[in-house]
């Protein structure tokens, strides 16, 4: 639905829902993703598996060595799934472990909240689908550092 030359432009509202919706529309037959505005928990994408015949084979390491296995993808937002032993924790975990390493090292709740509000906001950390547990690990002790004066053995050795 383009914008007819005929328009009257009665209220700019108007005009900028057929605008809006124009967009969209140009968006669609680009096939160009619209997201829209990300809501407290939801995910951008609900993932969704592609079938048992669509998986790709990627090459992984092992302790045998480098092999292939297939894995799956989403395929609404093509992130390739994490099947590997390194499982991602949920924001709870780390939360926790947050909670423990303040009471020993008497992190103030003002660092606490800036911690926990920059792991909330990345998506990518709450994203189970494709990311792995060392790079969750990984962001956690980069967040902790940046707001606290801590090492990364000290950090570490509240990891299980």
């Amino acid at each position: 639905m383009f914008l007819p030359l005929s328009f009257q432009k009665d209220s700019i509202a108007t005009f900028l829902f057929y605008l809006f919706m124009s967009l969209l529309q140009l968006a669609y037959y680009l096939k160009i993703a619209y997201v829209g505005w990300r809501l407290k928990g939801d995910m951008i994408c609900s993932h969704e598996s592609c079938s048992r015949e669509k998986k790709i084979m990627i090459p992984i390491e092992s302790n045998l060595g480098s092999e292939a296995s297939l894995h799956p993808w989403c395929v609404r937002c093509g992130l390739i799934k994490n099947i590997s032993d390194d499982k991602p924790k949920e924001i709870g975990y780390w939360m926790n472990v947050l909670s423990k390493i303040s009471y020993h090292f008497s992190i103030a709740q003002c660092q606490k909240r800036l911690i926990a509000k920059e792991l909330d906001s990345c998506e990518e950390f709450e994203d189970l689908y494709g990311i792995t547990g060392s790079s969750q690990k990984e962001m956690f002790v980069r967040t902790i550092q940046k707001y606290c004066n801590l090492s990364i053995n000290n950090i570490d050795s509240f990891l299980c």
